[in-house]
């Protein structure tokens, strides 16, 4: 969901202008002087979008209580061009003091972990995460490396955990509002790691997809598409080949996935994919929002006025998150049972507290929950006159991060003051407007051309560090 504009603690602003490539990298804020983020390549992307991820990922560090801010990264770029893997190591070439020593980054839509990792490596950077467990030295690079490795049924772990905790959080969100899983029908945007993922693991719950959309339009069979089939058939950017549908299975343009009355509505894919333009179709009991912001503010509105039951973003896509964040604050260990085990119950512990909270207190779910396990650290300096009901504060998982509070648990916070205490936050040092870098970048002919970044900042620094 779109949310409302706050001014984010830095904006880097990247140009390749041998490829015309355009790239933002944005720190919604600092915690402990560490934030985290993924990297996302698709043609059209906006500083605005990623803007809104970067306030996305505060909320979702928030609700996982790990002291760490929110940041993305953003390349207009097409990540299919064979020139992709050189526009990204220039990119990361350019944000790379940030990576060595602030933010902890791995793939996102239109990366994979695998080509994240190889382009830190070509430009002198240990890891993506290296930000994250650079206290430890070796041997927090070896339980990350670890956990990264693992494969399950033969698919890496960083292919199916984002889809995993999707599935997750669904099944028990199904169980709060009383909806059988079994035979439900689901609705589905997007067919990449994320999309494609949750319907195996949905699959197997008992659920009837009925509709799918790729970037080539829907797929729609009322009777219930064969999810392994799907899978076996798409490439690795999600698009299903439509050569090997069976013939039961018609073609439709994209739209049609939103036009099926369905149990379970998930859209996987890009944002604002639910707007006041296209919501009047839907018809669902349950959305959970798979991808980043995925509705408009309007959208949901009207959604949530019709009775259907919204999971929000920073919920239910935030697997990928704990995953590396976790690794790096040691809540899991670099196996199989203790990802998904402790993932699992990560996320349906929260998914059930903020349904049950939102249903007895008759708010909306983005409205639903001020937890003890989201203490005020500091007092905001711009409070939004949504977070104040009466006398008392009945603050969203949204709503208390676009504050200027820090939130986060007494371990977190003695956790984030520990780090703070070594390293200095990035508002104690750098002026505002700053320069981080002009770079260069070396494609595959070992040529170098010039890349430029310039960036504003700082907005919000945390009030813990």
């Amino acid at each position: 969901m779109t949310s409302t504009r706050s001014v984010p603690y830095l904006i880097s602003d990247w140009h390749d202008p041998e490829t015309g490539a355009r790239g933002w990298f944005v720190i919604d804020r600092l915690v402990g002087g560490m934030c985290s983020g993924g990297i996302r390549m698709r043609p059209g992307v906006t500083v605005d979008e990623v803007t809104d991820l970067a306030r996305t990922m505060s909320h979702k560090m928030a609700v996982l209580d790990i002291p760490y801010g929110g940041a993305k990264s953003g390349i207009d770029f097409d990540s299919s061009s064979p020139l992709a893997p050189a526009v990204l190591r220039g990119f990361i070439e350019a944000i790379r003091p940030f990576i060595a020593e602030r933010y902890a980054t791995g793939a996102d839509l239109g990366t994979r972990e695998d080509d994240i990792i190889a382009a830190c490596q070509l430009v002198g950077l240990t890891h993506p995460l290296q930000a994250g467990f650079k206290t430890e030295g070796g041997a927090g690079l070896n339980r990350v490396q670890q956990a990264l490795a693992l494969t399950s049924e033969g698919i890496p772990i960083t292919e199916l955990i984002a889809g995993y905790g999707v599935a997750e959080c669904t099944v028990e969100a199904a169980g709060v509002v009383g909806l059988p899983l079994r035979g439900a029908t689901v609705a589905l945007q997007g067919f990449g790691n994320v999309g494609g993922a949750a319907a195996r693991y949905l699959d197997r719950e008992g659920v009837r997809l009925v509709a799918v959309a790729d970037i080539e339009g829907a797929i729609v069979d009322e009777n219930g598409l064969d999810i392994p089939h799907l899978l076996s058939i798409r490439d690795r950017y999600g698009r299903i080949d439509r050569s090997r549908l069976p013939a039961r299975a018609r073609r439709e343009p994209e739209p049609a996935w939103l036009e099926q009355s369905v149990d379970i509505l998930i859209p996987a894919a890009i944002g604002n994919a639910i707007r006041s333009d296209n919501q009047a179709s839907i018809r669902c009991r349950l959305l959970v929002e798979a991808a980043n912001n995925p509705l408009t503010r309007d959208a949901e509105a009207e959604l949530e006025r019709r009775g259907t039951t919204i999971l929000p973003d920073f919920v239910a896509n935030a697997a990928a998150a704990f995953l590396f964040c976790g690794l790096l604050e040691k809540r899991l260990e670099p196996t199989l049972d203790s990802i998904f085990g402790v993932t699992s119950r990560q996320l349906r512990t929260t998914t059930r507290e903020l349904l049950e909270r939102a249903r007895r207190e008759r708010v909306s779910n983005r409205r639903a929950r001020r937890s003890p396990s989201t203490v005020c650290a500091a007092e905001p300096r711009s409070p939004h006159p949504e977070m104040l009901e009466g006398t008392q504060p009945i603050s969203a998982w949204r709503r208390i991060m676009q504050s200027s509070i820090t939130m986060s648990s007494p371990a977190a916070l003695a956790r984030s003051a520990a780090a703070s205490s070594t390293t200095p936050s990035w508002s104690q040092t750098a002026p505002a407007p700053m320069a981080i870098a002009s770079s260069t970048m070396a494609p595959a002919n070992s040529e170098r051309r010039k890349t430029s970044t310039t960036s504003t900042g700082p907005g919000n620094s945390d009030n813990v560090a």
